[in-house]
């Protein structure tokens, strides 16, 4: 498959794959989602536990993996889309 170009983005090959995954497949989506979730409780619950972590650098991971949940979820396909 050839890139597409729209509006000067790139849409290549394996981003329309996982695009693609992410519109179908009903488990892809969700597992990813899952991941994310998994991740920021990991970071959330074990700061407090670790001294090699500063309660600020958690903070900030954790806002980090929310905007990138944020992100994956916009490949999902939009229920109110006609």
């Amino acid at each position: 498959m050839k890139c597409v170009e729209i509006e000067g983005i790139r849409l290549t090959t394996p981003l329309i794959e996982f695009i693609k995954d992410c519109q179908t497949g009903n488990e892809f989506l969700s597992a990813h989602i899952e991941t994310l979730d998994s991740a920021i409780t990991a970071v959330a619950c074990e700061t407090s536990l670790s001294d090699n972590f500063s309660d600020k650098a958690a903070l900030h991971l954790i806002a980090d993996l929310i905007q990138v949940k944020r992100y994956i979820k916009l490949f999902g396909k939009d229920v109110r889309h006609e």
